[in-house]
């Protein structure tokens, strides 16, 4: 209780009265606003990366199994088995090469056998449009498709070719898709192959891993095939990588803007020690053991860090859900995000409020350690003559 009052004194003393403490106010607002800034700026690069992935795993799934040329009897049988027929989709992935005209334009085809997103149905072949500018074709032409892997032999080898007509072009947002891939349908490619055979699971809904993995190495060593079962992550290592780099770095940052702060806050306190010193003195000449007084202090200076690391936090997710919720789109066209996507998680709020306040409360503690009481009996002394 001791504590608490002697708090409430030295907060009243720090904001209000004619000694207040303007630089140890500035420092709590520099608190605040680390706090909010971090969260807002963490909310707002999580929402950019966490729409960048779920795009990708609309397209690429969340997880592939690779096979070693199942038989499709085989493939489907363990589809139905062990996975939802829906969400899993059999696949022969293939380098190819559009042929149109005199142009040829390498890609990698995906006969699949039934539309992932973002298509929910086609005919024959969907290509993306960069891909079909790149091989100069238009919606409805047909195309000569080439598989280099797959020769006859007449004379000389003749790589094997098949010809599909562009039924739909789309745009998935996702560059590297964009870029170099597209589809068709399972039995296309299988005719090219002129085998029923499949080479890719690709899995459009999250599964538990372990599970998939016991079951798939069971039914590999029932029926004498192999397979292997790599989630997305595993599969854009580099980019996931290459995400949590930009979050480290982000933090690092951010952690040197508050020592900024945290020289702001030992100025200030150190001048607040010295002004209080004499109120300080007059506790002890009253009965106040030392101890006490440096524990009120210190009890002062974590709630002075804790109520503006919180009340940052507070802030932030709520000019964020404003923002998420009434700001209206106001990116051009050409970006993806037509506004600032927001995602909070516990870990994001966390760090914005632990980041500022231990900061505060580490610097409060040094300050008190470099603070001599010295001599209060000739300090009321002195004030006495």
């Amino acid at each position: 209780m001791f504590s608490f009052r002697l708090a409430w004194h030295f907060f009243k003393h720090t904001f209000f009265g004619p000694r207040k403490q303007g630089l140890l106010a500035l420092a709590c607002l520099g608190l605040f606003l680390s706090s909010f800034a971090l969260l807002v700026l963490q909310s707002t690069m999580g929402g950019l990366q966490n729409k960048l992935i779920n795009r990708s795993k609309a397209v690429q799934g969340h997880g592939v199994v690779h096979l070693d040329n199942w038989p499709e009897a085989k493939a489907q049988e363990f589809v139905s088995q062990y996975l939802n027929k829906s969400h899993a989709v059999l696949e022969f992935e293939l380098e190819m090469l559009i042929r149109n005209g005199a142009s040829l334009t390498p890609f990698l085809l995906h006969g699949v056998s039934q539309a992932p997103f973002p298509m929910q149905h086609f005919t024959d072949l969907v290509l993306p449009y960069d891909v079909a500018v790149k091989a100069k074709s238009i919606l409805g032409e047909r195309l000569e498709l080439i598989s280099p892997a797959h020769v006859d032999t007449f004379l000389e080898d003749i790589p094997r070719s098949i010809h599909a007509r562009i039924s739909e072009l789309i745009v998935t947002d996702v560059p590297e898709i964009d870029h170099f891939h597209g589809w068709i349908r399972l039995t296309a490619v299988q005719n090219l192959l002129r085998q029923r055979i499949v080479n890719r699971l690709r899995l459009m809904e999250p599964v538990d891993g372990k599970l998939l993995q016991k079951n798939l190495q069971q039914f590999s060593q029932d029926n004498q095939l192999t397979a292997n079962y790599k989630t997305w992550e595993m599969e854009n290592e580099t980019l996931v990588h290459a995400l949590n780099l930009e979050n480290t770095v982000m933090l690092f940052l951010f952690v040197g803007m508050t020592i900024l702060v945290a020289f702001c806050i030992l100025s200030g306190l150190l001048l607040f020690l010295e002004n209080i010193n004499k109120d300080l003195a007059s506790y002890w000449i009253l009965g106040a053991h030392v101890a006490n007084l440096t524990k009120a202090s210190y009890f002062y200076l974590v709630l002075l860090s804790f109520v503006a690391s919180v009340a940052g936090v507070t802030g932030a997710f709520a000019f964020l859900t404003f923002m998420d919720n009434y700001v209206p789109d106001f990116m051009p066209d050409v970006f993806v995000d037509r506004r600032l996507p927001i995602f909070f998680t516990f870990k994001n709020v966390f760090v914005s409020f632990l980041v500022p306040f231990l900061m505060g409360s580490l610097v409060g503690t040094l300050g008190l350690r470099r603070y001599n009481t010295g001599d209060w009996l000739r300090l009321i002394r002195s004030s006495a003559s």
